[in-house]
């Protein structure tokens, strides 16, 4: 064996030697990086039992508030149908609409009208046929209690005058969770062989799923905008008060709260139905959550 074979086999080696001392390197780093993880788990676990801790006298508050008024998941819809009642939906994005004026979500700026018209929904003005969807209190929910926080001093006096509300989770994931076909027959009788008018953002996430809506004798859209619907809400009205339909399907972000009240007062039954097929999806085909479903453009 030559001289200049012997350097290439100790170079090898040497190549070697140094990918095993990275690889070790590597192995260290990734422990240290997986334990790090690990202790960021527990604190995020900590924090969140501290936050919680810290806001239980105001959950009791709220639960209190609540009591004897909200209907669960089940009678909300009893309700819609055997009342003929409409629906309107406050989350988070409607209630920081009615009390935040700096807040805006990124499809719908806010405006001082705009909050007035959602306070106005709330309050259910005009429209004793009205049923509004408020957020069912859970305990260990993060995102809520942070909400909750933030604005039920300003909530409050409202919840006060409501004789009873429906629960918002209705049209979310949660409550097929809870009741799975039950729930999608319980929808399916509100608008069983009706005619309906669907009122939506163009190239919204919502869609006529069959398990859904087949059941619907016949149905055509008015579409809105994708973006800023509030301020195409009163064409918007009009079209549906015009419309020979006497039930209209919303799905138009805080517009869509908006716009329930008005067709309420019309004498339309306008219900807000949110991610209501997205939500569906999600958990009864293996869909993406709501909020993670592609929007068309």
């Amino acid at each position: 064996m030559s001289s200049a074979d012997d350097a290439l086999i100790e170079h090898a080696a040497r190549q070697n030697r140094l990918l095993e001392d990275i690889l070790q390197v590597l192995k260290v780093q990734g422990q240290a990086i997986a334990k790090i993880q690990e202790e960021s788990v527990t604190t995020r676990r900590l924090v969140d039992g501290l936050k919680t801790m810290a806001s239980q006298p105001l959950l009791d508050e709220v639960r209190r508030a609540f009591h004897g008024k909200q209907l669960s998941f089940m009678d909300t819809l009893h309700a819609i149908s055997a009342e003929s009642l409409s629906f309107a939906r406050f989350g988070d994005g409607e209630l920081r609409n009615m009390f935040r004026p700096e807040y805006s979500i990124y499809f719908q700026r806010n405006s001082a009208e705009l909050s007035s018209d959602l306070k106005a929904a709330f309050a259910g003005e005009g429209a004793s046929n009205l049923l509004i969807g408020l957020p069912q209190i859970f305990a260990d929910h993060l995102h809520w209690n942070v909400v909750l926080h933030e604005l039920w001093s300003d909530m409050k006096a409202y919840v006060g005058e409501l004789p009873r509300f429906g629960n918002l989770h209705v049209t979310r994931p949660v409550a097929f969770q809870a009741h799975g076909d039950d729930l999608v027959d319980a929808w399916r009788h509100i608008w069983d062989d009706r005619e309906v008018l669907i009122v939506t953002g163009k190239g919204s996430r919502f869609e006529l799923e069959p398990d859904l809506f087949d059941n619907l004798r016949a149905w055509r859209f008015e579409h809105s905008l994708p973006r800023d619907a509030y301020s195409d809400l009163n064409r918007v009205e009009q079209a549906a008060v015009d419309a020979p339909e006497k039930m209209v399907l919303i799905s138009l972000g805080p517009a869509g709260s908006v716009l329930a009240h008005r067709l309420a007062k019309a004498g339309k039954q306008a219900l807000d139905l949110g991610h209501l097929s997205s939500s569906y999806a999600n958990v009864m085909k293996g869909g993406a959550f709501p909020e993670r479903t592609a929007v068309a453009r």
